[in-house]
């Protein structure tokens, strides 16, 4: 009874009893037990809790001893409360007892009440349940007070729960124990009296003393349970409730969960005869009994063979089987199938089949069920417009017959040559002769199959065929020869030849020559023994054959140089047109109707046309000839192109060449002199230049050729140069060669630089190592020609550069802006490296950096070139530090203009603020340049103090 929930309502039970009115000593034994959610800190009243109220309603007194309220309390628990293990704030005390004397209250009516009720506060937060066992007899209980008469011993136990026991003989002389449990070896005699004085736990309960009569008047009967059967492995308990003081014992042991209780678990895997052995604890009254457990295993599982869906009639169709029962019988659809009780079944219709096994210990099991479908097969067949055809143009034609009765069908036609079709009827032509099986599968929409088989013939077909000697024959002369070629793979032939001119022939081979020119169709027909016919017509032709004629429209005999021959075609043919091939007698071949040509080789040729009729190809053919002189190739050698005007002399070696024949020779030299030797010598009087002209003539046919060639008599060159009169030492000087070469040829160069050294080239690359004044020398010459000279001499002047220094080191803060300086020395100036710097080309750059660095400074003067270098190292410091002035005056005077913070060892600055002494935002800026100017949107702010934030 109670709340196994939060709540703040209770349950009670109360029992109404009269004392019989002779009866002055009476006691009542109850037991209890109690669950709650401790919340041990509440005071009693609010606990959850368990009470007890025992009432005298005759007298409407409450009896305080027995009346009490059982509680957990943090401060004074109850002994044998535990925790629950599911949750340690959940509480429990297992079972207990209690007893209520009632003694000197003959004749009253009682009322016991038990209530149970869950935390008081905060709305029932906790619960609290509890159970009662009231003995309704209201009589005191003593296990073990009666005993059998053979028992060699006996143990009798008081209630439990208390927190003492004391047990005495009847007249409180002798204490015979002090445990909740006394042992008498051997039993005292029957009729013994024993006082049990009980103590409870203070608070719970009234100090009582029990009264125990022992006697030997105890019977046991065994009771094994009905009979069990037992199904599948299935368990079973046998016995009856058990009863304190009585040992069990089971034989067989085997199959049982405890062979020494009284209601043990069955689980034998056989049919079993049990046998229960029950006696006291003492060992008397012993007594038997006997339960049947009736075992049997059933295997339900149902096997499938073959195929759950399938044709009618198929091999591989579905068997149902089971494993070996006392029974069996196989359903469809529910109902009984009449006569299948085997353990093998095949499914001759669609629908869900089951079996059930039994046993003849009263077992059954059912299997699961299978779906079988059968589907009906269709019934192939098929009709074809004839059996036999020839194989020239054959076509087939088959129409389906096929039924079914149920469905619908899909065909697959196979024509015995590897073809395929799957339409419901089909055509079909063969491209081969022979027999062929025609195979037609109809198909269901369920899958089930069937097939019909045709067989057809396709005849040989005759090839007919023939070969002709030529086809296309010119008309003169023409004889066309016919072979026949035609075959058939079996059987004969018979011939039939129309020749296209009206003639015929039936015999295998034919020759025939035509008479006039024109195109006949030769036809060949061959008929076989089944009258199957083949035809082949080739065309041939007599081709009409040209005249071929040309005449020569320039002169016969020609020189070679030059030489152009120009023909006139003038063929003719009956009909049709004509193509042309002109062999020139050289080996060139031309093929256009007229033809100019220029023979690349001196001699006499046979010109040839061959005329070609277009239509049949005959031709004819003529010839011409004629005669090429050969021409001269004038040419000759100089000794010299160009020569130097002292002592000049032309050597003309004659290289002139003729195809054939002899040369005369005619030299003119471009100065007026002439000569006609082989070979020629001149010398002329004055620079310039001159076309040296030779003509060459041919005796043979008196062709002529010539040559012209420049020859040069060189001017004398003029020496000059551009020189920079100052230049420092080390330093290459500038000079710019200005003397023309007026020749075809080069001219030498001397240089000579005032201090022994030298130079061949035209512009030289010299600098001097030691400052001074000194004179250049340029004396030049045509090559070959050593004079005359000209000389050219200017004067140049060398300084030496000021000697480079290293600077102090220099100290600079780290990531701070230090100018640092170089010396006054030239006019320009470059810093290396760059890093760190703001302008590398200045006197006076700012170095800024993180890290220390050497500097070479190279300083040069523009007038002379010269580079001085010097050197500079800038150590660097940390050192971490913000300047900003506390006073600027921005009046726009160029002095202290700029409110700005100065910054040592900082990288860059993401933002810098200032705030007038209100908090009021004046500027920002996110760098560290240019600063504040003392303006706010623009306009001049009064003299105030500001704050300002980096």
């Amino acid at each position: 009874m109670g709340l196994e929930s939060t709540g703040t309502t209770a349950d009670r039970i109360t029992y109404t009893f009269t004392i019989p009115a002779a009866q002055n000593e009476f006691s009542l034994i109850y037991n209890y037990a109690i669950v709650i959610n401790n919340s041990g800190g509440h005071p009693a009243n609010i606990q959850p809790r368990l009470t007890i109220a025992v009432t005298n309603i005759t007298d409407n007194v409450v009896l305080a001893c027995s009346s009490f309220d059982i509680a957990y309390s943090n401060a004074n628990p109850l002994p044998g409360f535990k925790d629950a293990p599911s949750n340690p704030n959940v509480k429990y005390k297992p079972w207990a007892a209690n007893s209520i004397d009632l003694g000197g209250n003959a004749g009253k009516t009682i009322e016991v009440s038990f209530t149970s009720t869950g935390c008081g506060a905060t709305n029932g937060s906790h619960f609290g349940y509890a159970y009662i066992d009231l003995n309704t007899e209201c009589t005191s209980s003593f296990i073990g007070a009666t005993f059998c008469p053979d028992d060699a011993f006996i143990n009798v136990t008081g209630p439990f729960g208390y927190q003492s026991y004391e047990w005495w003989d009847q007249n409180y002389t002798t204490l015979l124990g002090s445990t909740q449990t006394i042992n008498f070896t051997p039993p005292p005699a029957p009729g013994t009296i024993l006082r049990l004085i009980v103590e409870p736990y203070t608070g719970y309960g009234c100090k009582d003393t029990l009264t125990a009569t022992l006697q030997d008047t105890l019977t046991i009967q065994a009771n094994a349970g009905p009979d069990k059967v037992l199904c599948n492995g299935a368990s079973a308990q046998l016995g009856v409730i058990p009863k304190p003081g009585y040992v069990y014992s089971w034989s067989p042991p085997t199959g049982l969960s405890n062979p020494n209780i009284s209601n043990p678990v069955a689980n034998p895997l056989v049919t079993t005869q049990y046998i229960l052995t029950v006696t006291h604890a003492g060992g008397g009254c012993l007594t038997r009994d006997t339960v049947m457990v009736y075992a049997a295993t059933l295997d339900n599982t149902l096997q499938v063979n073959g195929l759950t869906t399938f044709c009618l009639d198929d091999p591989q169709a579905a068997v149902l089987s089971v494993a070996p029962a006392d029974s069996v019988q196989w359903y469809l659809n529910g109902g009984a199938i009449p006569g299948a009780t085997q353990p093998q079944y095949t499914p001759t219709q669609s629908g869900v089949y089951h079996a059930a096994v039994f046993s003849f210990v009263g077992c059954t099991m059912t299997t699961t069920t299978v779906s079988i479908t059968i589907y009906d097969v269709p019934t192939a067949g098929f009709t074809t417009n004839t059996l036999n055809q020839c194989f020239r143009n054959n076509q087939f034609v088959f129409t389906n017959t096929s039924t079914i009765a149920s469905g619908s069908m899909q065909y697959a036609w196979d024509f015995g040559d590897g073809n395929n079709a799957n339409t419901a009827n089909a055509t079909h032509s063969y491209t081969a002769a022979g027999t062929y099986q025609v195979r037609l599968i109809a198909t269901s929409n369920n899958g089930c199959k069937d097939t019909s088989i045709v067989t057809v013939q396709v005849y040989d077909q005759p090839a007919a065929g023939f070969n002709v000697n030529a086809a296309q024959q010119c008309f003169r002369n023409n004889q066309f020869i016919f072979t026949n070629t035609g075959t058939l793979a079996s059987g004969t032939m018979q011939y039939a030849w129309d020749l296209g001119d009206g003639a015929t022939a039936n015999t295998r081979d034919v020759t025939h020559n035509y008479t006039t020119p024109g195109i006949y169709p030769v036809k060949l027909v061959i008929i076989s023994d089944h009258n199957c016919i083949d035809q082949l017509s080739i065309p041939v032709t007599a081709f009409p054959t040209p005249v071929a004629g040309f005449v020569l429209n320039s002169q016969t005999q020609q020189c070679f140089k030059d030489n152009q021959f120009a023909f006139t075609n003038t063929s003719t043919v009956f009909a049709g047109n004509m193509v042309y091939r002109w062999d020139m007698g050289n080996g060139t071949v031309f093929t256009t109707q007229d033809i100019t040509y220029t023979y690349p080789v001196p001699g006499v040729y046979t010109v040839k046309l061959v005329t070609t009729a277009v239509n049949g190809g005959c031709s004819d053919s003529t010839t011409y000839g004629v005669t090429v002189y050969p021409t001269p190739v004038a040419a000759y050698a100089v000794n010299q192109v160009g020569q130097c005007l002292n002592n000049n002399q032309f050597v003309f070696t004659n290289n002139s060449t003729v195809f054939s024949g002899g040369l005369q020779y005619a030299w003119d030299f471009g100065d007026g002199a002439t000569a006609n030797t082989l070979n020629a010598t001149h010398s002329y009087a004055a620079p310039g230049t001159y076309p040296v002209k030779l003509v060459v003539t041919g005796i043979n046919g008196g062709c002529v050729d010539s040559i012209t060639t420049n020859v040069i008599v060189f001017e004398y060159p003029v020496a000059d140069f551009l020189l920079t009169p100052l230049t420092c030492t080390n330093s290459a000087i500038y000079v710019v060669n200005k003397t023309i070469n007026k020749t075809t040829t080069t001219l030498d160069y001397l240089w000579e630089f005032g201090n022994g050294a030298t130079d061949n080239s035209r512009t030289p690359n010299y600098s001097y190592p030691a400052p001074g004044t000194y004179r250049i020398k340029l004396t030049v010459n045509i090559t070959g020609c050593p004079t005359p000279v000209s000389i050219q001499e200017k004067e140049i002047k060398i300084e030496a550069p000021v000697p480079g220094i290293r600077y102090p080191d220099f100290t600079a803060r780290y990531n701070f802006p230090e100018e640092l300086s170089a010396r006054n020395v030239g006019n320009s100036v470059i810093w290396n490296p760059p890093l760190y710097l703001d302008n590398r080309f200045s006197y006076k750059p700012t170095f800024k950096g993180l890290s220390s660095q050497l500097y070479t400074i190279e300083l040069k003067t523009a007038s002379n070139g010269c580079i001085t270098t010097d050197s500079l190292l800038v150590k660097t410091t940390k050192k971490i530090e913000i300047y900003v002035p506390t006073v600027f005056t921005p009046g726009g005077d160029g002095i202290n203009d700029l409110l700005r913070r100065l910054l040592f060892g900082f990288d860059h600055v993401n933002s810098f603020r200032v705030y007038d002494r209100w908090g009021k935002l004046l500027f920002q800026m996110k760098s560290d340049r240019p600063g504040w100017d003392g303006r706010f949107n623009g306009n001049p702010v009064d003299q105030q103090t500001v704050v300002w934030m980096i």
